[in-house]
C-alpha cells in the first residue's frame, strides 16, 4: 500500500507540475497580448522627412493650379518600426521638438492638451487627458511640423 500511494503522489506531483508551467506559459501570453492591445505609434517629422518614410503620401489637387504643394494624409499601409512604439495606459505625455506641428493623423484633440500657436499648431508637448477615446481613431499618431 505505501508503495502504491507513494506511485499516486509522484504521479500527482508531476501533474502539478505541468500545471504550473500552463499557468507560466498562459501569464507570458496574457502579458504579451495586453502589451500589444496597448501599443500605440508616434511619429513626428517633416513633410519631406514623412513622405520618405512612406508615412504619409500627398492627396489631392494643388492649392493653387500649378504651383504649391499637394495636401498630405496618412499612408494606407503604415510600418511600425518608423514610429516610436508607447503604451497608451502609461505614456501619457508627447514631448515635441522644437517646433510648430499640427496632427495629420485622424486623432481628435478634443481628447488631450497642448499649448497651441495662433494658428492652432501644437507646440511644445501634447497631453492626452483620454487615451482610450484619443487613440480610438487609430493606433498610429503622425505629427507634422509646420
Amino acid at each position: 500500500p505505501r508503495a502504491e500511494l507513494q506511485m499516486v503522489i509522484d504521479s500527482q506531483t508531476v501533474r502539478i507540475a505541468a500545471l504550473t508551467g500552463q499557468v507560466d506559459t498562459l501569464s507570458g501570453q496574457l502579458g504579451q497580448l495586453t502589451s500589444d492591445h496597448n501599443a500605440v505609434y508616434v511619429v513626428v517629422g517633416t513633410r519631406e522627412e514623412l513622405i520618405e518614410k512612406g508615412v504619409v503620401v500627398p492627396e489631392g489637387s494643388r492649392r493653387f493650379f500649378l504651383v504649391g504643394s499637394r495636401p498630405v494624409a496618412p499612408a494606407r499601409d503604415l510600418d511600425p518600426t518608423v514610429f516610436t512604439r508607447l503604451d497608451r495606459r502609461t505614456d501619457r505625455t508627447i514631448v515635441l521638438p522644437d517646433g510648430e506641428y499640427r496632427i495629420i493623423s485622424r486623432h481628435s484633440p478634443g481628447h488631450a492638451t497642448a499649448e497651441l500657436t495662433k494658428n492652432g499648431a501644437l507646440v511644445g508637448a501634447l497631453s492626452i487627458e483620454e487615451p482610450e477615446q484619443f487613440w480610438n481613431g487609430s493606433r498610429f499618431l503622425i505629427l507634422m511640423k509646420s
